[in-house]
C-alpha cells in the first residue's frame, strides 16, 4: 500500500511540476538558513572530550575581600585561583586521578641554529599532566616528565603546525628553541589535536589554539610575560596590576591576584564529595593566616556546566539561529498556501476517487505522503545550501579576525548528525505545513463538486 501511495504522490509531483519546484525551494531555503547557524551552534557547544568530560572539574575559591558583594554561585567567584592556592593543590591530590595548573603566556620564539625572524605568540604554562588529561595526541615524542615540572627544566612542546614553520614538519624532539634569550629543549611535537573550543583557559576561544607549552616552574622562574592573561585582583593590588603582568612575579606569587586555572579529574560521586570536603577544609586552614575572609564558598564545576558559565557558544550565533528560525517559519507559512492552491487543482480527482469508495483517511494519508517527499528533496537541497552557508560563513569570518586554524574551521564541519537533522526537519516542517491543507482538501463534497463539474 505504501509503494502505492508512493507512486501516486510521484505521478502527482510529475504533473504539477512547477507548483513542486516551488515548494522544493521555500523548504530548502528555510531549512537551510537555520541548518546553517545551528551547525554552528552544535558545534561549538558539542562535548571536546566524550567519554571523560563528566570526570573534569574546575575548581573555583572565593578569595575576594570581605568588603565585596557576597558570591552566590560559579558565576560571581574568580573563575581562576592565586599562585599560592594553585601550587598547594597541585601539590595536595587528594583523591583526583590527574590535577593540572596553567596560565597564558607571551613569548617569541626562534630555531635555535637560525637567525630567522622570531615568531611572537600565545603559549601555555602548564604541568605535565595537562597531555594526559586533556588527550592531547602526539606526531613525535611527548610531554616533559615529572622531574622537569618540580625543578623547572627549560623544555618545551610545540604544536604541527609551529614545528612545519620551525622545522619544515621534521621530528624535532631533542632540538633547542630560541624563547627570548633563553633557551629550550623539544620534547614533543603535538599532532592532530582539535576541540571545538579552547575551553581548557576558561576562554573559550573558538578561533586558535596555543602553539606552545611549557612548565609551569620554567615560566615563573623564567619571568615569561604574562600580558594577555586574565588576571584578577582586588582592591589592594590593583595598581600593580600591570607590574604583576610583565615584571613583578615575586610579588604577584605572593598576592591574592587569581591567573591561574585548576583543573581536576574525579572519578565518581565519591572523589567529587571528598574533594569538596577537602577545599572546605583547606579554606578553614587557610583563614589562620588572615586569608578568605567571607563566607565559605567553593566549587568544583563540570566542563559542560563550566562552557555554559563562560559561554562557549556565543549569544551571537544563538541570535541568529533565532532569527533563521523565523525566516524558516515564513517559508513554512508561505508553503501552507502553496500546498492549498496545489491541492485546489486536485479536488476533481479526490471527489471521483471519494465517490468511488475510497475513505478521507486514506486520501489524507496519500497527499500527505506527497507533501512528505517534497519535504525530502527540500532537505537534501537544504543540505547544499547550508554547506555552501557555513564555507560563506567561514571565509568571512576568517577574513575578520585575520587567522584560521583547523580548529575554527571544525566549527562550520556539517557532520552526519547534522545531516540527518536537515532532512528530518524539513520532512517535517513541510507535513505540518501540509496538514490543514490536506484535510480541508479530503473533506470537500463529492456530491457538490461533481454537480457543479
Amino acid at each position: 500500500m505504501f509503494g502505492y501511495n508512493l507512486k501516486l504522490a510521484w505521478a502527482s509531483i510529475r504533473h504539477r511540476k512547477a507548483l513542486a519546484a516551488l515548494m522544493v525551494a521555500l523548504i530548502s531555503i528555510g531549512v537551510g538558513a537555520v541548518m546553517t547557524m545551528v551547525t554552528v551552534v552544535y558545534n561549538m557547544g558539542s562535548d571536546p572530550l566524550p567519554g571523560k568530560s563528566d570526570r573534569l572539574f574546575v575548581v573555583q575559591l572565593d578569595n575576594q575581600e570581605n568588603d565585596g558583594d557576597r558570591a552566590i554561585d560559579q558565576n560571581d567567584l574568580p573563575e581562576r585561583l592565586t599562585w599560592r592556592d594553585a601550587v598547594h593543590l597541585l601539590d595536595q591530590r587528594d583523591g583526583a586521578d590527574e590535577v593540572v595548573a596553567l596560565f597564558n603566556t607571551q613569548f617569541a620564539i626562534v630555531a635555535d641554529t637560525t637567525d630567522a625572524r622570531p615568531r611572537h605568540l600565545q603559549g601555555i604554562a602548564t604541568n605535565a599532566a595537562f597531555f594526559r588529561l586533556f588527550e592531547v595526541p602526539f606526531q613525535y615524542g611527548g610531554p616533559w616528565s615529572a622531574e622537569a615540572d618540580a625543578s623547572g627544566t627549560p623544555q618545551i612542546v610545540i604544536d604541527r603546525q609551529l614545528n612545519e614553520q620551525l622545522f619544515g614538519g621534521e621530528n624535532s624532539v631533542g632540538r633547542r628553541v630560541r624563547l627570548g634569550s633563553l633557551s629550550a629543549t623539544i620534547t614533543g611535537v603535538i599532532g592532530n589535536w582539535t576541540p571545538n573550543t579552547r575551553f581548557y583557559d576558561s576562554s573559550m576561544n573558538p578561533t586558535f589554539l596555543h602553539q606552545a607549552f611549557v612548565p609551569l616552574q620554567f615560566a615563573v622562574a623564567a619571568n615569561l610575560s604574562r600580558a594577555g592573561n586574565p588576571m584578577s585582583c582586588w582592591e589592594r593590588d590593583e595598581d600593580r596590576e600591570d607590574a604583576f603582568s610583565k615584571a613583578d612575579v615575586e610579588g604577584l606569587m605572593a598576592s591574592e591576584c587569581t591567573f591561574v586555572n585548576l583543573w581536576v579529574e574525579l572519578a565518581d560521586a565519591a572523589a567529587i564529595a571528598s574533594y569538596r570536603q577537602f577545599l572546605l577544609d583547606y579554606i578553614a586552614d587557610q583563614r589562620e593566616f588572615g586569608r578568605f575572609p567571607r563566607e565559605t564558598l567553593s566549587f568544583v564545576t563540570g566542563l559542560g556546566e563550566w562552557m555554559v558559565i563562560n559561554r562557549a557558544v556565543r549569544p551571537q550565533f544563538k541570535m541568529f539561529v533565532v532569527v533563521a528560525a523565523l525566516f524558516m517559519i515564513i517559508c513554512l507559512t508561505n508553503l501552507v498556501s502553496i500546498v492549498l492552491a496545489k491541492l485546489m487543482g486536485k479536488t476533481r480527482e479526490i471527489c471521483v476517487r471519494r465517490a468511488m469508495g475510497a475513505d478521507r483517511m486514506t486520501l489524507f494519508v496519500q497527499n500527505l505522503i506527497e507533501v512528505g517527499i517534497v519535504g525530502a528533496v527540500g532537505g537534501v537541497l537544504a543540505l547544499a545550501l547550508s554547506y555552501f552557508g557555513l564555507a560563506a560563513m567561514r571565509a568571512l569570518m576568517s577574513l575578520s579576525i585575520g587567522r584560521t586554524s583547523p580548529m575554527f574551521d571544525r566549527a562550520f564541519e556539517l557532520d552526519l548528525t547534522m545531516a540527518l537533522t536537515a532532512i528530518a526537519l524539513a520532512v517535517a516542517g513541510a507535513t505540518i505545513a501540509g496538514l490543514y491543507p490536506v484535510w480541508r482538501a479530503c473533506r470537500a463534497s463529492p456530491a457538490f463538486n461533481l454537480k457543479t463539474e
